[in-house]
């Protein structure tokens, strides 16, 4: 929706062509980081709307696009793929581990999102700034269930999507695991330590979802999108901005 369309607009698909493909791919790179959309809500303050990386992801679905096409026949017989070929930008390791001291932070920030609340910055200097609560008032709480999300990245190892996704079915207590159907890889069993399974055991059960969503227990239930803003802020407090959720897999 942000790349791929904007840049085929209604062009019919057997008219694209590898150069079209590999122009795209490079018009994508060169876009910037740019400051964050007047309005935008819950995103962060400047936002990546391209590179060299986004760039290989977008010719990857792109790719894909094309060979689900030509396996189902929805385009003419012998049709090549027009992103086949086209040579991915070559991308930099970007792992990060946490160390001791800094997951020693990390959990005291988390302790403090959901029991006094974790401070939130203002621009003094923005109109209207002057009516907002005293500085020791200016503290944002978040529930016990998001900041469980990150606890278990931490504790597992697991994807975010395998946290987030994950339904109290798949936790076997009695065998101290979770027996994930449809990971990233496929049907995937995680092993749990004696902290992830107490900090399961004494998660409030909402709905069908452990990380319960504002949705949990209706009947349209649906998993939490994500705890990006969780994170952000206990960052900040932690003192570790720019590192990634994903990182936590790395300093399981």
């Amino acid at each position: 929706d942000t790349h791929i369309l904007p840049a085929i607009g209604n062009r019919k698909a057997v008219t694209l062509t590898r150069s079209d493909v590999a122009k795209i791919h490079g018009a994508i790179a060169r876009k910037a980081t740019g400051a964050k959309k007047p309005g935008a809500k819950r995103t962060a303050a400047r936002k990546t709307r391209g590179g060299p990386i986004i760039a290989n992801r977008a010719l990857a679905v792109l790719k894909a696009m094309f060979s689900w096409a030509i396996g189902l026949g929805l385009l003419p017989e012998g049709t090549a793929n027009p992103a086949s070929g086209v040579e991915a930008f070559k991308e930099k390791g970007r792992e990060r581990f946490l160390y001791s001291e800094e997951i020693v932070r990390l959990g005291d920030a988390l302790t403090l999102a959901e029991t006094d609340g974790l401070p939130w910055r203002v621009d003094e200097g923005k109109p209207g700034s002057k009516h907002l609560p005293a500085p020791e008032n200016r503290r944002v709480h978040f529930d016990m269930h998001s900041v469980a999300a990150i606890r278990l990245l931490l504790l597992t190892g697991a994807r975010v999507r395998e946290i987030l996704d994950l339904e109290w079915q798949h936790v076997d207590f009695e065998r101290g695991m979770l027996r994930l159907p449809d990971s990233k890889t496929g049907a995937k069993v995680i092993v749990l330590g004696g902290a992830a399974l107490a900090l399961l055991d004494e998660l409030p059960r909402i709905g069908r979802y452990v990380i319960a969503s504002t949705s949990a227990g209706t009947k349209d239930e649906k998993p939490r999108a994500d705890v990006n803003r969780l994170w952000r802020a206990v960052c900040r407090e932690a003192g570790i901005e720019g590192t990634r959720l994903h990182d936590l897999r790395h300093s399981n």
